[in-house]
């Protein structure tokens, strides 16, 4: 199981040695902690904020100054 939440959600290593999970869909931080087991139950509970996800489309399609 760890192992699929891994590809959904990688984790990125900060410099204070603390990591960052990322949500592959929404592409939003899911959570930050100083290991990496503690980023498991939060990635099991995350749930996408469609709202974002419709602004981020959004942005896409406006001209680029």
């Amino acid at each position: 199981m760890a192992a699929i939440l891994t590809a959904y959600y990688p984790n990125r290593h900060n410099r204070d040695g603390s990591y960052d999970s990322i949500c592959l869909v929404c592409f939003a931080t899911v959570m930050s902690s100083p290991t990496q087991k503690g980023l498991i139950e939060p990635n099991k509970r995350h749930i996408c904020n469609s709202s974002t996800m419709f602004q981020r489309a959004f942005d896409k399609t406006l001209p680029q100054r």
